[in-house]
């Protein structure tokens, strides 16, 4: 990834779920050579704790994940006081399982099929960091 062509996410706090430690990985360190200060969650309830100890800009998560998926994870930052306002880009390797127009409509901001590309990914970040400050 090329860094003149990567978006600036400095001062963004992105929140990265998914339930596999490469892609976790991958992610953050995309997202961080962005500029974003970027945590992680390997579950759905694992992310939900951190979002109600600090919210986050935005919220990239996988939504097909063992327990609690990224749909059920949506519905619990939306239903927060604090999280309403967060984005949320949905990320799945089971498109078949997740349809585009389903998720969008279901109040995801984005939705990426993997494998993501880092610069889309960063893209996908910027763009909804300001639809949701516009």
């Amino acid at each position: 990834m090329s860094s003149s062509a990567v978006p600036n996410l400095q001062g963004v706090v992105a929140l990265v779920v998914d339930d596999d430690a490469d892609t976790r990985e991958i992610f953050a360190m995309s997202l961080t050579h962005a500029g974003a200060k970027v945590e992680v969650a390997g579950s759905a309830r694992e992310a939900l704790t951190l979002v109600r100890s600090r919210v986050p800009d935005v919220v990239v998560t996988d939504l097909s994940m063992p327990g609690e998926d990224g749909v059920w994870l949506l519905r619990q930052i939306k239903g927060s006081p604090t999280g309403a306002q967060v984005p949320v880009v949905a990320v799945t390797g089971h498109r078949q399982m997740y349809a585009p127009e389903q998720m969008l409509d279901a109040g995801f901001h984005k939705y990426m099929t993997k494998p993501v590309d880092p610069w889309l990914l960063c893209t996908a970040v910027h763009e909804v960091i300001a639809d949701s400050r516009r």
